[in-house]
């Protein structure tokens, strides 16, 4: 296994099945956990969507997400984006609007709970700059504006996203207090010697070289990536088309 090259962590095809799977439960928890920094504290999780049915579609591209539950009706999606589209920020509300929908919880007329919809929580690990922050990890909650009377106010944490940008992390030494910045470097770089002593990271990486050895995963990252690279060519011609055409 050791010729064997290991494939790129940042694919979301490769990233779903190092973290998205039943028995890596427990690299997903750690990783939530450095990102909320135990806010939540997440003890467990039930992934929504494990079975990776069709990989490719002709001549599209296919989400690959890990969703999610955790304690207190809570549902986290994990997306991985390895280009900036110019829409992340949009798409990441998007998929959060539907996550909240589509686990909408009617409440009987008896129960004196005291909401209907879930929280959820969006995390975007990006190969590219997005926002213009100079923070490489940011989150997002829905907030009041300032006004002539207020000052920024929280209006609800039940819609969280947090954006990871890769480009702006730059590690000079890890350590256990701080596991964001641990996985950050696994993710662009999972083979760093700074890393062996993490026993998640480690499990994560052992996964990541079983999945690289496999030569079914290989082909289908493989044609991941060729569909990936035929959709950003095509949509650079339709572009160059419409400026041309005024």
């Amino acid at each position: 296994m050791s010729d064997i090259k290991i494939l790129d962590i940042k694919s979301d095809y490769i990233f779903k099945l190092v973290f998205g799977s039943e028995k890596n439960k427990n690299v997903l928890i750690s990783f939530l956990n450095a990102v909320f920094k135990n806010h939540p504290k997440v003890m467990d999780v039930q992934l929504k969507n494990t079975e990776i049915t069709k990989i490719l579609a002709e001549n599209r591209s296919v989400r690959l997400d890990v969703t999610a539950e955790i304690e207190n009706h809570t549902f986290v999606d994990v997306e991985i984006q390895v280009r900036n589209t110019g829409d992340i920020i949009d798409r990441g509300i998007q998929y959060l609007a539907s996550l909240m929908v589509e686990n909408f919880r009617a409440k009987p007329l008896s129960d004196q709970a005291d909401y209907t919809y879930p929280k959820v929580i969006g995390i975007w690990v990006l190969a590219e700059p997005v926002t213009s922050r100079l923070s490489a990890v940011n989150e997002a909650v829905m907030t009041f504006k300032k006004n002539q009377l207020e000052t920024y106010q929280i209006a609800s944490e039940k819609f969280r996203l947090f954006t990871i940008e890769l480009t702006k992390f730059h590690p000079t030494k890890l350590s256990r207090q701080n596991m964001l910045d641990v996985w950050m470097t696994f993710l662009k770089n999972p083979l760093d010697d700074k890393l062996t002593s993490f026993k998640e990271v480690h499990q994560a990486l052992d996964t990541l070289k079983e999945v690289s050895a496999d030569s079914d995963v290989r082909e289908c990252y493989r044609l991941r990536r060729e569909t990936e690279f035929n959709y950003i060519s095509e949509t650079n011609i339709k572009t160059k088309q419409a400026r041309a055409e005024g």
